[in-house]
């Protein structure tokens, strides 16, 4: 969807706030603007094709049409940010990664399963918008008990920051939602007979798609419990060994094949 002039959200003009298509008036009575260039809208909820924000005139969007070449998105962008200005159901993925350690004896490295989290419904309530964070404007971040989590939007026009992971303190949570990857509101509209928010909510509360986990609060427990199931392995599943030609002894994993050091 990276055609800017049908878009699904629209500034209101009298309020600042976004509005769906469907709540708005018909033609230029919707008094909203493009939330990406301000330029005037005009609603179009005709039975033809999906209903829409469009710009007022064809000149107007042909001096804009490089600035909104990702209105869609924008709109979209800026009613998630709405929400959570408010409170909705942010359903986060799952994050699953990997351990890598190194044979205590043979050197080789072993790859241990990380389950750091499962899908998780969150509320999200009265976020705060466009905080700073290490020096990246961030769309909003809100609290779940004694953590804090950063929501960064992206798409196409607005890739996620290249955030270095070392300089993220343990207590935060850092969630990309990229929703270049979420469903077309205007196919879905038409498949679900629903208006744009109501299927953006239902998104952001039912699906995985598009949410990834950049930074986890749990991933450095997630990898101490590992660490520590491993070295319990370790002094569990080692013993000496002697050859019985060359009587060498040495110190070898239960689970593996054991060949003598000396004469093989």
């Amino acid at each position: 969807m990276k055609n800017g002039n049908l878009i699904p959200f629209g500034i209101k003009n009298d309020t600042g706030s976004i509005i769906d298509i469907f709540e708005a008036e018909q033609g230029n009575d919707c008094d909203c603007k493009c939330p990406s260039c301000n330029t005037p809208l005009q609603a179009r909820k005709g039975d033809d094709r999906a209903w829409h924000f469009a710009h007022q005139s064809a000149s107007a969007f042909k001096q804009t049409s490089k600035e909104c070449a990702y209105s869609y998105f924008v709109s979209v962008r800026f009613m998630i940010k709405q929400l959570a200005e408010k409170s909705f159901s942010l359903l986060t993925p799952s994050l699953k990664s990997v351990y890598v350690s190194h044979h205590p004896l043979l050197g080789h490295k072993i790859t241990t399963p990380l389950d750091v989290a499962s899908p998780t419904l969150l509320y999200v309530k009265k976020a705060r918008l466009e905080e700073s964070f290490l020096g990246y404007i961030t769309d909003f971040i809100f609290s779940v008990g004694e953590y804090d989590v950063v929501v960064i939007v992206s798409y196409e026009g607005r890739p996620f920051p290249l955030i270095e992971r070392l300089d993220v303190p343990e207590h935060i949570g850092i969630l990309n939602i990229d929703i270049s990857e979420m469903p077309n509101l205007f196919v879905e509209s038409k498949l679900q007979g629903e208006a744009y928010l109501s299927i953006l909510k239902k998104y952001l509360q039912e699906s995985e798609i598009g949410k990834i986990w950049y930074h986890h609060p749990r991933y450095r427990l997630a990898q101490d419990i590992v660490k520590l199931k491993l070295s319990q392995n370790g002094k569990t599943t080692s013993k000496e060994y002697q050859c019985k030609l060359c009587q060498r002894l040495w110190q070898g994993d239960v689970n593996l094949i054991q060949h003598c050091p000396h004469c093989k």
